[in-house]
């Protein structure tokens, strides 16, 4: 086999091309009149040339992987080689190329809501888009959308499909990343989601920080329930969530600070000899809750200790939460963590026993990270740091 008459410095440099995608680089390099008399032997027809030789490329690396592996062949994640060997050059039934911007199409009609935005987006026209769709589709033998006036949804063959094909390119996102950092270049794109309070209390310093030390690293911020970052780290829109652990179903986790929960109350509710608030006192009390998407944590608290409480507002987000206390409208339990960025007009207690809630990261995958997004995970770490000490 062509492969197996070559070295390893050789097979290396063939690697790298088809990492790159660049067919001159493969030209330039001494191994060109070898490859062309491997193709007039074979009779390979130029327009093919590229698509075979990452073929044998990747037959010859799944064949020898373990060999490989062992004489640090590889200088890149092995998840990420694993999923472009897998899907980046797999052919469809017809015999043309499904490449990757099939899949950052069908990730960019979910995320823009429809053909035509995704279209706009992507600056590709709108029939572009719909017969790349309708090319997957006849691949898979399903529909994959739903488009009706409406809009558009995705059909159970295309919910099964999309955190496979976020993680794909995730992985292609990351590799990336990693070749421009070998060329000596620090780029890339980050989303981060996180909830309201983290949002006021630690991203501007987050974002300020880290766009000093890393300026050509986009950052891209969505702020939502525990709930909705849960769900887009799952279906992989974003990259990293930073959350409370009770909220990180199916994840993985690190934590990152205790954030204490504290009994919130209008001015003078309690008496003044009052220091601590114990669960006794908090039964049937008229209460602002927020819904169990934003305040899991307290919410556990209530159920925990049996609770029962009349629930006169349902609210969504802190600040509303505290100014419905502030009027009157009855108790709250908070995070320390958002009362430290507010000035409004109540009174705080400690709970007996003490309350906490874990703040961490939390990924989908933390093997697929790109290197963009393991420079913020470090930088949220070391800040969180600083700042506890503060």
């Amino acid at each position: 086999m062509f492969f197996e008459t070559l070295s390893f410095a050789q097979l290396r440099k063939i690697y790298f091309y088809i990492l790159y995608g660049n067919l001159n680089v493969f030209r330039n390099i001494e191994l060109c009149s070898v490859w062309n008399n491997k193709k007039e032997a074979t009779s390979v027809a130029p327009k093919k040339e590229k698509r075979l030789l990452k073929h044998l490329m990747f037959d010859y690396i799944l064949n020898n992987y373990a060999c490989l592996v062992k004489f640090n062949f590889f200088t890149c994640n092995m998840n990420k080689i694993h999923l472009l060997c897998c899907y980046r050059y797999k052919t469809t039934r017809n015999g043309e190329e499904m490449t990757l911007l099939s899949y950052e199409i069908f990730s960019q009609i979910i995320e823009q809501g429809s053909f035509a935005k995704a279209a706009e987006f992507m600056h590709l026209t709108p029939s572009a888009v719909s017969h790349a769709v309708s090319s997957m589709e006849e691949e898979i033998g399903t529909a994959v959308f739903v488009r009706d006036k409406n809009g558009i949804k995705l059909t159970a063959t295309g919910e099964q499909l999309y955190p496979y094909i976020r993680k794909i390119l995730q992985a292609n996102n990351g590799l990336n990343q990693t070749l421009d950092n070998m060329r000596g270049l620090e780029t890339g794109f980050v989303k981060i989601g996180c909830t309201n309070t983290v949002c006021l209390a630690w991203m501007p310093d987050i974002i300020t920080g880290f766009n000093k030390i890393h300026p050509n690293i986009q950052l891209q911020i969505f702020q939502g329930s525990y709930t909705d970052v849960c769900e887009w780290a799952k279906r992989g829109s974003i990259d990293i969530g930073i959350i409370s652990e009770k909220a990180c179903e199916g994840l993985e986790f690190e934590a990152l600070y205790k954030d204490e929960l504290l009994c919130v109350s209008p001015k003078g509710f309690f008496d003044k000899n009052i220091t601590k608030i114990t669960p006794e006192e908090l039964k049937n009390q008229p209460f602002v809750v927020q819904q169990d998407s934003y305040n899991k944590d307290v919410n556990s608290y209530l159920y925990e200790h049996q609770l029962e409480v009349r629930a006169n507002c349902h609210i969504l987000d802190e600040q509303s939460t505290i100014a419905m206390v502030q009027c009157g409208a009855g108790l709250s339990i908070m995070p320390t963590l958002f009362i430290k960025t507010n000035t409004a007009n109540v009174d705080t207690y400690p709970l007996e026993p003490k309350e906490y809630r874990v703040l961490g990261i939390c990924y989908s995958d933390k093997a697929l990270l790109s290197t963009a997004a393991q420079a913020l995970s470090s930088h949220i770490r070391e800040y969180i740091d600083s700042w506890e000490q503060e």
